[in-house]
Parts: C-alpha cells; structure tokens; sequence
C-alpha cells in the first residue's frame, strides 16, 4: 500500500470517527446517556448513510430499530437540541472539537461580523 492510500484511508477514517462523534455529542447533549448515546449514534449514521438494508442484513431485530428511530427522532425535537442545533455558538464548538481529530490541531475557526473564518 502507498503512502499515499494510507494517508487517505487515515483521512476517511478520522472523518467518520469525528462524524460519529458529533453525532453522540449532540445525543448526549440533548439529555441522553453516553452509552445510549454511542449505541443510537452508530446505528443512525449507519442506516443514515447506507440505507436500511445494511442494518436488516446484521439482524439487528425490526422492532429494535424502530424503537431506536423513534428514539433518536425524540430526541432530535428536544427544546434542548433545538437549541445546540440553532446555536451559532454550539455548532462553532463542535467544528472546533472536530478540527484536531482531523489533524488540524492548531487551526481554530472563530465567528468575525457573523461568519466563520
């Protein structure tokens, strides 16, 4: 394997970890715990990304998924996460959290006059 492909599969590796990650934070931030959190989050990106058929082919039980659905879609209309999701402020922080699991530990993005630079 290249440099070249390991760098880019470190890449997308970093990514998906820190899109999970946002995922679970936002989750745990809402209310929920972190272990339901991690467990909703990795089922929400799979199916999110995937579609349903990846999940059903893991055997995950219907009725399962569903309450999970539900669960995540509760959550999501929480005043709670309504407010982290319309907060200029929270997004700003989570970008920030995300940049270092990127490799960009020393870049830092700030809100000048209403936008991000």
């Amino acid at each position: 394997m290249s440099d070249e492909q390991n760098v880019t599969e470190e890449i997308w590796a970093q990514v998906v970890g820190a899109s999970l990650l946002g995922v679970v934070r936002l989750l745990v931030d809402s209310g929920m715990s972190s272990t339901g959190s991690m467990h909703l989050a990795t089922f929400f990106l799979i199916e999110e990304t995937l579609g349903r058929e990846p999940v059903r082919a893991l055997g995950l039980p219907r009725q399962t998924a569903a309450r999970w659905r539900r669960e995540i879609a509760a959550a999501a209309q929480t005043e709670r996460a309504q407010e982290f999701v319309n907060d200029p402020a929270y997004e700003l922080e989570a970008l920030n959290g995300l940049l270092p699991l990127i490799g960009l530990r020393d870049l830092r993005m700030v809100r000048i006059g209403g936008n991000d630079v």
